[in-house]
């Protein structure tokens, strides 16, 4: 789509407000769907619909890992993005692209 390319990610949970903002993003080309290459991951299967190029999207599974409260009274979710990252680099498509951007589906 141009340079610099970009692979975008973003982790959801399908069963909460996420999946259906996610799905309207993908519906219109929106979000992550507008990068050059993007993935989503959650944990638990969704499917999150198909692209216009006929694309079928779903999300690539992460462990389920219990968020707490850090410290700060932030979400304590390190282990949860260090298990997508897992995932990331595993599959390696973000090596085809210039940079790699972590997007909040909101």
């Amino acid at each position: 789509k141009g340079y610099p390319s970009l692979y975008c990610f973003s982790l959801y949970m399908p069963s909460r407000y996420e999946g259906p903002l996610m799905k309207s993003q993908l519906e219109n080309n929106a979000g992550i769907f507008a990068c050059d290459g993007y993935d989503v991951f959650a944990a638990e299967n969704d499917t999150l619909g198909t692209t216009k190029d006929g694309v079928t999207v779903k999300a690539v599974l992460i462990p389920k890992i219990n968020v707490g409260v850090s410290q700060d009274g932030t979400a304590g979710n390190a282990k949860l993005f260090m298990a997508v990252w897992d995932k990331i680099i595993a599959g390696g498509r973000f090596r085809n692209y210039d940079w790699t951007i972590k997007v909040d589906p909101d």
